[in-house]
């Protein structure tokens, strides 16, 4: 039969979080009367928390039988996950709370809880609904150099204008200088930058590195050839899909006089119009009258 003559005893938290995994842990050694660990045995545990006192009722209980001590005596209990629902709705706001441990049917500790109610109020506050779910941050968001953050308790802001330098973000551009194909680009209060313009360049091997008399020097329409003339030679393109029948002679097909306006038409063609009206007589009509005849002979004057 095991005979367990005392318990060295200590709590410490463990893992007080925002998580459904609350508890704290347990350790103790047990010993034997000669002050002996009582190593690698099994023993039957029953932990119990009381409100109040040991008259009360308990608001949690929890059993590990069969539970084997290791090689040193140790236990290593994780208090509250055996029934962490249960465990979770204690209010730790409302103290005392007494530890109980029972071993093969003795009780041989009794002792107030001290450290956890503390931690685990401090999880939940006064928390009256315990629900931390609606105490979390519900809105963050930027006004001016102000960055606010807002929960079920209010809004708490933090002034962000150190970050800002003078305020203002705003930079001028200060210069470009081109070297070779390196384009170095500078900025006001900040540090140049260089782009390599390689690419742009048209792959021809330019030994004196002079791009100018690589220029185009004419560029010449002969017949219905489009002639390019540069250092490297003349290149020619063939523009007679664009002349039809390889002509551009047409023919006026008529014109007609409608009142003062002339309209002129040609072969395969828009039709135009001019207004003719400034060659009048400046009568603003073209109206005459026949003011006097006379016979000379056969002739009617």
């Amino acid at each position: 039969m095991k005979k367990i003559i005392y318990l060295a005893l200590f709590i410490c938290i463990n893992n007080v979080t925002f998580s459904q995994n609350h508890g704290f842990s347990f350790n103790s050694i047990f010993r034997n009367n000669s002050g002996s660990p009582i190593t690698n045995t099994e023993v039957d545990i029953v932990i119990s928390i009381y409100q109040g006192n040991a008259t009360s009722s308990t608001v949690y209980e929890e059993d590990y039988i069969g539970y084997e001590t290791n090689f040193l005596g140790l236990i290593n209990l994780k208090i509250g996950e055996a029934d962490s629902i249960t465990f979770n709705s204690i209010d730790w706001s409302t103290p005392p709370y007494f530890l109980e441990v029972e071993v093969d049917g003795d009780v041989l500790n009794y002792s107030e809880i001290l450290a956890v109610p503390i931690a685990m109020y401090a999880v939940y506050g006064e928390d009256a609904d315990a629900d931390p779910t609606n105490e979390f941050n519900d809105s963050i968001w930027l006004d001016g150099n102000l960055l606010r953050v807002s929960d079920r308790g209010g809004t708490e802001s933090v002034d962000l204008t150190p970050l800002t330098g003078a305020g203002t973000d705003d930079q001028n551009l200060t210069g470009a200088t081109l070297t070779g194909t390196s384009l170095q680009i500078d900025i006001e209060d900040g540090t140049s930058t260089t782009v390599d313009l390689a690419s742009l360049q048209d792959g021809v091997d330019d030994a004196d590195n002079d791009p100018s008399n690589e220029y185009n020097t004419s560029f010449v329409l002969n017949g219905t050839n489009l002639e390019m003339t540069d250092a490297g030679g003349i290149q020619t393109v063939d523009i007679s899909s664009l002349t039809g029948t390889g002509t551009d002679n047409q023919n006026l097909t008529g014109a007609t006089l409608t009142g003062t306006s002339l309209q002129i038409d040609i072969e395969d063609g828009t039709s135009t119009t001019v207004d003719l009206a400034g060659l009048q007589d400046g009568t603003g009509t073209d109206n005459q009258n026949i003011t006097g005849s006379a016979l000379s002979g056969t002739n009617l004057t």
